[in-house]
């Protein structure tokens, strides 16, 4: 059997309610194109949820997050990534499942006035065939563009196939 890369976008999770800190949605019509993300301001803490499920892998996965923010390219923005994962067969209830230790991608220059950028981050904690919750949240020790949103367009699951 061939080995292949695979890439699975992880969906948001646009029909749960709104919680104070949540990241509020944004939908833009481009002069091309529409595009949708979700807000995450340099000033205060905000999360979102995305969701995947792993059917199989042979090499630790990364999650790659689709960004744009505007200014300019001096900037920074910092991005992490928590897992939540549970396969058939676990004991914890969905309810009472914690999130890992969150995981900081490098910090990545904004480049240009909403360019889009992608950072990338290795995860742990997952087992083949595991629904997989991911939680981002942006780094507000990185201050270099604290008045700045940055715009998160959606995640990434990659792996190769065992």
């Amino acid at each position: 059997m061939a080995i292949a890369t695979r890439s699975l976008m992880a969906l948001p999770a646009e029909q749960m309610v709104l919680q104070p800190g949540d990241a509020p949605p944004l939908t833009r019509r481009g002069s091309q194109f529409p595009y949708a993300g979700r807000v995450f301001p340099g000033n205060r803490i905000a999360q979102w949820f995305y969701y995947a499920a792993v059917p199989d892998y042979s090499t630790t996965p990364t999650v790659a997050i689709y960004w744009y923010a505007a200014g300019d390219g001096s900037q920074t923005v910092t991005w992490k990534v928590a897992v939540a994962a549970m396969g058939h067969g676990d004991t914890d209830r969905l309810a009472d499942k914690a999130f890992g230790a969150d995981v900081t991608a490098s910090a990545q220059s904004i480049g240009g006035d909403q360019w889009l950028r992608m950072q990338t981050v290795s995860v742990s904690g997952l087992a083949i065939n595991d629904w997989v919750v991911l939680r981002l949240t942006r780094d507000l020790t990185d201050t270099s563009a604290a008045g700045t949103d940055a715009v998160c367009l959606g995640l990434a699951l990659n792996f190769t196939g065992a």
